[in-house]
């Protein structure tokens, strides 16, 4: 297999094959029914966190239902009662300090030791350590958050005085600094969604036109680039598609391009800091799963090494729907739609065979969060829901016909915490 590295200014295109992954290992959003925008009200603008001053208690995370149970990161997560405050606890229900913002605040979240409420930047104590400008000092500048990703965090700015008129985009460290020089975009449609990388990389995107994703631009303080992208030419996306979240500041992206006069067109590896392309592959199907590349009948990682066989084929008459990420055992899930038009679950080895018969799992969305590398949950009958481990095995059952949230070691379903 050919390999070649071609600059950022070849084309590229968004192949209609590209499966979006958001089921498995996706972010939770930062508060009920907020989006990647920015926000429009202040929600608790001028409050401030409590300093923290110990430990205050603990809840029961096994029998306390709260009204707002964030996911948990770096081993903390937001939790709130009626009528309560926001509360940041560990895993086993400890309280690390309590906020005096309530769980309707416009933006909440908390990353590697630094949170976001309302308009404050918080440190693991809960002392402020940034608070967004609001024109407080009246002078004409405006600040709101889009994201978090890691310690870092995603801003707009707007200036508007007798002298300036102006929105750019910036990212932030925990005590306001610009990390990268702001930039303005141009956003050319309503379809625009930021999105975290890793790494407190963020990327703009949107829909060119019918499956072909365009980057706007990318902001990436580690290499200290923020760099926008030309709008898409002769009925090519010239950007990116669907980019992967990663730890080694690479992404995968859709590619087109010319080889000694002949076009060529595939999957390749697309450096961050460096904005080189690396192409992996040049023909055939793949999907794309986080670090992960699945081209024709093999897997690929983000250095552009083969990792495992698989038979994305291997399903001829029952298409497979989802992709997932392979566990630290050499599983990955797969999800099938099946004649009767229900959704079933299994795992394959490396070699692309099975290691149980496909598990019914019911209905199934892009936005459910339905399995990770080592579990999985379905909702065939009623209100029972039930957790499975990577080897088809019954871990637990719980009721509830509510939306249930899986992550890595425990579920959310109801304001209610599951363990296992």
């Amino acid at each position: 297999m050919k390999k070649t590295t071609k600059k950022i200014s070849a084309l590229l295109l968004a192949a209609v094959m590209t499966v979006s992954l958001a089921a498995c290992g996706k972010t939770a959003p930062p508060a009920p029914n907020s989006s990647e925008s920015a926000p429009t009200s202040d929600g608790g603008a001028g409050q401030s966190a409590d300093k923290n001053t110990g430990s205050t208690g603990s809840f029961d995370l096994a029998t306390t239902e709260f009204v707002y149970a964030g996911e948990f990161h770096d081993g903390y997560a937001w939790v709130a009662e009626k009528n309560g405050k926001l509360t940041l606890i560990d895993k086993k229900g400890n309280i690390k300090y309590q906020s005096n913002h309530s769980p309707d605040s416009n933006y909440i979240s908390f990353e590697s030791g630094v949170g976001y409420i309302g308009e404050e930047i918080i440190d693991l104590n809960g002392n402020v350590t940034y608070t967004l400008n609001n024109n407080r000092d009246d002078d004409g500048i405006a600040e709101e958050m889009i994201m978090q990703g890691g310690d870092k965090f995603l801003i707009k700015r707007t200036t508007s005085n007798m002298k300036e008129n102006s929105t750019v985009f910036t990212v932030i460290d925990k005590n306001g600094v610009d990390l990268v020089k702001p930039i303005e975009v141009k956003f050319r449609n309503d379809n625009a969604n930021w999105s975290h990388l890793g790494e407190g990389i963020f990327c703009c995107q949107y829909k060119a036109y019918e499956s072909r994703i365009h980057c706007e631009c990318i902001l990436n303080p580690n290499a200290g680039v923020s760099q926008t992208f030309p709008a898409p030419e002769n009925g090519h996306a010239y950007g990116f598609s669907e980019l992967a979240k990663t730890e080694s500041g690479k992404a995968w992206q859709n590619y087109e391009g010319n080889d000694g006069g002949k076009s060529i067109w595939g999957v390749a590896t697309f450096d961050l800091a460096t904005m080189d392309s690396q192409l992996i592959q040049t023909e055939g199907a793949y999907y794309v799963s986080g670090k992960t590349a699945y081209i024709n009948d093999a897997a690929y990682d983000l250095s552009g090494n083969k990792i495992a066989d698989f038979p994305i084929n291997g399903y001829k008459d029952t298409p497979i729907v989802y992709i997932g990420e392979y566990s630290d055992d050499g599983y990955v899930p797969v999800i099938l739609q099946g004649k009767d038009g229900s959704y079933y679950i299994t795992y394959l080895d490396k070699s692309g065979k099975e290691r149980f018969s496909p598990i019914k799992i019911g209905k199934y969305n892009s936005d459910d969060k339905v399995c990770t590398p080592t579990h999985f949950i379905s909702r065939v009958e009623g209100s029972t829901v039930t957790l499975y481990d990577n080897s088809g095995a019954v871990k637990t059952e719980i009721s509830s016909d509510n939306k249930v949230e899986l992550f890595e070691d425990y579920m959310i379903s109801k304001g209610k915490y599951y363990f296992f």
